[in-house]
C-alpha cells in the first residue's frame, strides 16, 4: 500500500511540478466539480417531481399540468309569473336564455244591462179655479193726497170681485178701501154677501191716484194688490180671501 501511495504521489508530483501546471490542475478540478454539482442537482429535481409531489427546489420553476373540469350548464327555471330564475353556474359558459311566457290578466268587460224605462202614465190635470190673491205688504205711503175726480164728465173705474173672510163669504156691510201708493182713498161697504165693489177715478200728477200709482184693496187691515192706475180697463175683477 505504501508503495502504491508513493507511486501516485510521485506521479502527481512529476505532473504538477511547475506553478503553471498546478494552476491548470486546479482549474480542471474546479470544472469537474461544477459538472458533478450540476449532475447532482438534475437528479435531485427529477426525484422530487416524480416521487411524492413535494415542492421543487427553490429557484427551479415547475411546469404545472393543466387539468380541465367539466362546467355545469345553468338550468334556468321559469316561474308561473314569467320571471326567469337562473341556477348558479360554476363556469362562465354562456347558455341560451329561455324566453319567458308572459301571463296576461284577462280584462273583464262589464256589460250594462239595459233596463226598460218605466212609463209614467200622465193624466190630464183638471182645470183649477184661479186662487184668490194673497195679502201683500202695504207699500210706503205717498206724500201726495188722494184726489176725488169722479164727476159728471169723468166716469169712475171700478174694482169688483168675490170676498171671503176666514173661508166664508163676507157679510153685508164689510168695509172695503182702495189705496193708491199706500194713501187710502175711496171706501164702500158691501151690499151683498160674498161680493164687493169700489169706484174710483184717476187724478193729476199732484195726486196719490196719479197714472202709474199702485192700487191695493184693504179689508180688515190686510192689503191685496189690484194693479196700477191707467190700465185702461173700466172694471177690474180681484177676488179676495182674507185669512
Amino acid at each position: 500500500r505504501k508503495i502504491g501511495e508513493n507511486g501516485a504521489v510521485g506521479l502527481f508530483s512529476r505532473v504538477f511540478n511547475t506553478p503553471t501546471r498546478q494552476a491548470i490542475g486546479w482549474a480542471a478540478l474546479g470544472v469537474i466539480g461544477l459538472g458533478l454539482l450540476a449532475f447532482g442537482l438534475t437528479l435531485l429535481i427529477n426525484d422530487d417531481g416524480e416521487d411524492d409531489g413535494r415542492p421543487a427546489t427553490p429557484g427551479v420553476t415547475a411546469t404545472p399540468s393543466a387539468s380541465s373540469s367539466p362546467s355545469r350548464t345553468a338550468s334556468p327555471s321559469a316561474s308561473a309569473s314569467g320571471t326567469v330564475t337562473p341556477s348558479p353556474s360554476a363556469s362562465s359558459t354562456n347558455s341560451p336564455t329561455p324566453t319567458p311566457t308572459a301571463t296576461g290578466t284577462p280584462t273583464v268587460v262589464a256589460q250594462a244591462t239595459q233596463q226598460p224605462a218605466q212609463t209614467q202614465a200622465t193624466t190630464a190635470a183638471p182645470t183649477a179655479t184661479p186662487a184668490p190673491p194673497t195679502p201683500t205688504p202695504t207699500p210706503p205711503a205717498s206724500t201726495l193726497p188722494y184726489c176725488n175726480t169722479i164727476g159728471p164728465t169723468s166716469p169712475p173705474n171700478s174694482i169688483i170681485g168675490q170676498l171671503t173672510i176666514g173661508g166664508s163669504p163676507a157679510p153685508v156691510g164689510t168695509t172695503v178701501t182702495l189705496a193708491f201708493d199706500g194713501v187710502p182713498g175711496p171706501n164702500q161697504a158691501t151690499r151683498a154677501v160674498g161680493g164687493y165693489r169700489v169706484d174710483w177715478a184717476a187724478g193729476g200728477a199732484d195726486c196719490a191716484n196719479k197714472v202709474g200709482a199702485a192700487i191695493t184693496v184693504i179689508v180688515n187691515g190686510k192689503s191685496f194688490a189690484a194693479g196700477k192706475v191707467g190700465s185702461g180697463e173700466p172694471a177690474v175683477r180681484v177676488d179676495i180671501a182674507v185669512p
